[in-house]
């Protein structure tokens, strides 16, 4: 039996040795762009440039992100990230190709969500929002938003909704929702997400209703029918319709305590 186990703690060793060593140039690659990033600490442009080619050696030769990649780019070059947003918080372009690369980076990974959040993030994101009213901004901030909650779990749907990301997402929608199709789909993705969250479910539904934003991305499905030809824009508007309808059901069964 000892010696068993001895044999595959010797083989999860070899394994993880052998993990870093393939990961060994894409983690060289990665810190020569954090060190451009820091370098360029005056620069937005050049600083965007570096963030951007993080998000670039995630990618596999398909064009898919790759899981070992990703957590290795991560680790790497997620505080540099984050603090590229902050040193330049005024640049529209940087702020958004930061939010792009933060969501590739979190790709359904609890454990880089929860980090993201932990180092101010959301902070971030919410900031990025609040000072930058262009669509292209809005929409990532929106998507990065919907990231990070479906692949934070309850503490991170929970941290956004205490931030203040429910109202600035309803804002970007009732600001963007008629031009932009995606930030429709992101948003409704969001709302769905915290909806389905036992936590922040029943305040989500109040601040949800409160806003109307079902009739809101109802109202723009029609705007927008032609550029749904998958039809994921209508299906995740349909979800979030039917969610808050259950909701409405609950509050009225809960009784005048429970009323919208």
């Amino acid at each position: 039996m000892q010696q068993a186990a001895m044999q595959q703690a010797a083989a999860e060793q070899l394994a993880a040795q052998q993990q870093a060593a393939a990961m060994a140039p894409c983690v060289a690659k990665a810190d020569k762009c954090v060190s451009y990033i820091q370098a360029a600490a005056g620069d937005a442009k050049a600083a965007g440039k570096g963030v951007q080619a993080l998000g670039t050696l995630m990618v596999d030769s398909k064009g898919k992100v790759d899981a070992q990649r990703q957590a290795a780019v991560a680790q790497a070059g997620g505080a540099a990230v984050l603090q590229a947003m902050a040193q330049h918080a005024t640049n529209a372009p940087l702020q958004a190709v930061a939010m792009d690369t933060l969501s590739h980076f979190i790709n359904g990974s609890a454990d880089i969500s929860a980090a993201v959040c932990a180092a101010g993030g959301v902070t971030l994101l919410l900031a990025a929002m609040a000072n930058h009213s262009h669509a292209f901004v809005q929409r990532r901030a929106v998507t990065l938003a919907a990231r990070l909650a479906r692949s934070g779990g309850s503490a991170v749907c929970a941290g956004l909704a205490q931030a203040g990301a429910l109202q600035a997402v309803t804002a970007a929608l009732q600001a963007h929702g008629g031009e932009d199709a995606r930030t429709v789909l992101v948003a409704c993705i969001f709302f769905e997400t915290l909806l389905c969250d036992p936590v922040v479910a029943m305040p989500v539904a109040r601040e949800v209703w409160s806003a109307n934003v079902v009739p809101l991305v109802q109202s723009a499905l029609p705007i927008h029918a032609a550029a749904d030809r998958s039809g994921k824009m209508q299906a995740a508007v349909e979800r979030l319709a039917t969610i808050m309808a259950q909701a409405k059901q609950a509050f009225a069964a809960a009784g005048p305590h429970g009323a919208v």
